[in-house]
């Protein structure tokens, strides 16, 4: 294992070995542990999906589809241009994603999750409806 920035050497265990887990990525971001969970979770950010690693049985499988997997039907059903979908997309991830999530993250730090998903689950299920 090589050390690029000798401000992490510390955190360097020569003993531990490398494992390659997944193949078939062009690009991948991640991947952060979940001690909790006992798992590993990483993004291939070009096919737009998420993977997990569970520490149980180390088998590799699909977290979370994004956009690729519904794009071609969101285009065909809604007669929206390409143009259309990845530019809403895009906004939820460059706009709404950043303002919001700090107002998410500061009501989390003071009430709780316990208390928020019931308050999210219901305003879900109330956008569902109204649709």
């Amino acid at each position: 294992m090589l050390v690029l920035d000798k401000r992490f050497a510390k955190y360097k265990i020569a003993s531990t070995p490398i494992q390659r887990l997944f193949t078939g990525s062009l690009w991948a971001e991640g991947p952060p542990w979940n001690g909790v969970g006992c798992y590993l979770v990483w993004s291939d950010i070009p096919n737009n999906v998420q993977y997990r690693w569970p520490c149980e049985d180390g088998h590799v499988g699909l977290a979370l589809y994004g956009l690729a997997l519904y794009y071609d039907f969101i285009v065909r059903d809604f007669g929206w241009s390409r143009t259309q979908v990845t530019s809403g997309n895009a906004i939820s991830k460059l706009i709404v994603e950043p303002l919001f999530g700090f107002i998410a993250g500061w009501l989390v730090d003071r009430f709780g999750p316990r208390r928020l998903m019931p308050a999210g689950a219901v305003m879900a299920g109330g956008a569902l409806i109204g649709n």
